[in-house]
C-alpha cells in the first residue's frame, strides 16, 4: 500500500463505518406490524368449514381444511409479528387472524402426521393459503421438500 493511499483510505472510514451502522439496524418489514389492522384470509376452495376470520369467531375445537406452507432461512432470528425472535428449528405457525398464543393441532391429509403449533406471527398471504408453519414444524408433518401440504387444522386454545 503506498503512502498516498492511505489518507484516503481513513478518509472513508467513517463514512463505510456509518453505512454499516445504518443497514445493520434496518430490517426488511415482516408481515404486519402487531398494531396494524389485520386483513381478511380469503376463502381457500380446500376449506370443509370456514377458517376463523377473527379473534371473535375463533372457538376451541373448531375445523378446517386448507394448504399450508412453511417459512424460515430468511426470517430466522428477525422478530415476527407478536414480538418473539423467529426460530426456523422450533415448531411454530403464523396465521392472519387467530390470536398469538392460539394452540393448534395441524395435521398432513397425505400422511397423517399431526403436530401441536402456537400461533406467534402473522400470514401467509398468498391466495389459497392460511397457515404458515415454521421450518422445523413442516419437516415433522413431512412436507419440508413439496414446500406445501393440504392440513386439516383444529383450534386446541385460544389465549
Amino acid at each position: 500500500m503506498s503512502r498516498r493511499a492511505l489518507p484516503r483510505i481513513l478518509a472513508m472510514a467513517p463514512g463505510l463505518a456509518g453505512l454499516l451502522l445504518v443497514l445493520s439496524c434496518s430490517a426488511a418489514p415482516r408481515f404486519t406490524r402487531p398494531d396494524q389492522p389485520l386483513r381478511r384470509p380469503g376463502r381457500s376452495a380446500h376449506l370443509e368449514s370456514p377458517a376463523p376470520t377473527s379473534e371473535v369467531e375463533a372457538q376451541a375445537g373448531q375445523v378446517w381444511r386448507t394448504r399450508a406452507s412453511w417459512y424460515g432461512d430468511e426470517f430466522h432470528g428477525r422478530p415476527t409479528a407478536s414480538g418473539e425472535p423467529f426460530n426456523l428449528g422450533a415448531v411454530s405457525a403464523a396465521h392472519r387472524e387467530l390470536p398469538f398464543g392460539t394452540w393448534l393441532q395441524v395435521t398432513n391429509l397425505a400422511n397423517g402426521r399431526k403436530l401441536e403449533v402456537r400461533v406467534n406471527d402473522r400470514g401467509p398471504f398468498k391466495e389459497g393459503r392460511e397457515l404458515d408453519l415454521s421450518r422445523e414444524a413442516a419437516r415433522r408433518l413431512g412436507f419440508l421438500e413439496a414446500g406445501t401440504a393440504e392440513v386439516e387444522v383444529r383450534v386446541l386454545s385460544l389465549p
